[in-house]
């Protein structure tokens, strides 16, 4: 996610960070990563909160989204699909969800959505 590294160049990555800012609750309201500078900081955190680390999983869930590795529908784990688990990820972060509740999730995500 440094500007001019890696195999996508920065345009594309910015529009993938706009899908993810158009698509998400949590990114334009609770958390801003419109620009390449912002969703780095928020991939790659300081802080361990549980905030910070569900937000990390998040983005990268909405990367590979915006990336084609999963669409809406592709089941991620049992019947479970990408739609429902980054909803269920997304209205425990907007609705202030438990500190266990945003641990389980962002493992959750992490096991089956970002691996």
């Amino acid at each position: 996610m440094l500007c001019g590294k890696g195999t996508l160049d920065d345009r594309t990555l910015v529009c993938y960070l706009s899908l993810a800012q158009n698509g998400s609750k949590v990114f334009p309201e609770v958390t801003d990563a419109g620009s390449l500078g912002k969703a780095y900081k928020v991939l790659a955190p300081k802080s361990k909160t549980a905030k910070a680390l569900l937000d990390r999983e998040l983005l990268a869930a909405w990367l590979n989204y915006a990336h084609g590795v999963h669409n809406g529908s592709t089941k991620v784990h049992g019947s479970t699909t990408l739609t429902k688990a980054i909803g269920i990820a997304e209205r425990y972060r907007t609705a202030n969800g438990t500190s266990a509740q945003l641990k389980k999730t962002t493992g959750y995500l992490y096991k089956h959505v970002n691996k």
